[in-house]
């Protein structure tokens, strides 16, 4: 293909456009769809992103309510519950994250060391120090995460700087093709 727009900025400036109506529209028309494409795909998992973000939050939320409702449990020596939902809601947390990212690797480790503290009946100042922790340890996580949804996949980041160049590209040529100039120099 560069062979061939080389050949049509030095061609005959009698010639009815660039590479011809049909060609000019068509290679307009296939950039224009891929960037579609690519905006269409990199928004639906900006969108799925988002709500793995939402409900991690959730999830968050939910298991350090829990906890401090089974630990308030535990301390008064009130009738115990089943602690399914906090371990159903770990479980889930667990495969939202990612564990080959640090962050994630010490917000899964802080939460279980809530869990363990509260099992072992701790006083309520350690796990309300835990329980923040783990607050602070989620918040930085899901900001990290939200930077990813508001500046955009590393994907779409380059194929988009990658689709600009290519029209440039195609603009400048047009350019020199219209003022009868090529885009090199000339040998002679």
């Amino acid at each position: 293909m560069l062979t061939y727009v080389l050949a049509a900025a030095s061609s005959n400036p009698a010639d009815t456009g660039l590479f011809g109506d049909a060609t000019t529209a068509a290679i307009l028309a296939a950039i224009a769809s891929f960037l579609g494409l690519m905006i269409s795909k990199e928004s639906k998992i900006s969108e799925f992103r988002q709500k793995w973000i939402d409900e991690l939050r959730k999830d968050i939320s939910w298991v350090l309510g829990e906890a401090t409702r089974i630990h308030a449990q535990l301390i008064n020596a009130a009738p115990k519950e089943s602690n399914s939902g906090i371990n159903q809601r770990l479980a889930r947390i667990r495969l939202r994250l990612n564990l080959n990212e640090d962050d994630h690797k010490e917000l899964l480790n802080s939460l279980a060391e809530l869990k363990n503290l509260i099992i072992q009946q701790q006083p309520v100042e350690i796990v309300d120090m835990m329980a923040l922790r783990v607050a602070d340890i989620a918040a930085k996580v899901l900001k990290r995460e939200w930077n990813v949804v508001k500046r955009g996949e590393l994907v779409y980041k380059t194929t988009f700087c990658f689709s600009i160049l290519v029209i440039i590209g195609f603009i400048y040529t047009a350019t020199a093709h219209y003022f009868n100039r090529t885009i090199f120099l000339k040998p002679f």
